[in-house]
């Protein structure tokens, strides 16, 4: 039903970014509860797809260049899929906080450390600190490991 209507409430907008959230925070958890396994969370960028209506026809947020194309916009994940570990870690930028967790792999190709860009801190509003999120992390593993277990997986 998504693909076929796309986002049309502000509570579905709402879970849309949550769930990219959470894709984020599992990928961080997996190498900390699984030592021998990597994970890398794939941040596309805002990429021209036919998912919404507003991005169907001759004028089109791609053809504007507010939006990267689909031939472009899938360069994250396969630099992603093409770079070994080792080399996606060799280019962490240098100050990494976390040997054990999950990588983000940016929409220039390039890996870095998750939540570690200026706007996730403690603010006035609400603590999205890097440490809290690391934290939520957790907690959302421990709470879907336990509905998986709850459900019989």
């Amino acid at each position: 039903d998504y693909l076929r209507n796309g986002i049309r409430s502000e509570t579905d907008q709402a879970a849309y970014i949550q769930a990219k959230l959470a894709n984020v925070m599992h990928a961080v958890e997996i190498p900390r509860r699984h030592p021998h396994a990597s994970s890398i969370a794939i941040d596309l960028g805002w990429v021209g797809t036919n998912i919404q209506p507003f991005m169907k026809g001759h004028l089109t947020p791609t053809s504007l260049g507010w939006m990267r194309s689909a031939s472009v916009g899938i360069s994250p994940m396969l630099h992603a899929i093409l770079t070994s570990n080792e080399e996606l870690l060799d280019n962490l930028e240098d100050g990494r906080k976390r040997k054990d967790s999950g990588i983000v792999m940016n929409v220039f190709n390039r890996p870095e450390e998750a939540f570690s860009y200026p706007w996730w801190k403690d603010g006035t509003h609400a603590n999205l600190s890097r440490e809290q999120m690391m934290k939520w992390g957790e907690k959302l593993w421990e709470e879907s490991t336990n509905l998986l277990q709850i459900n019989g997986y």
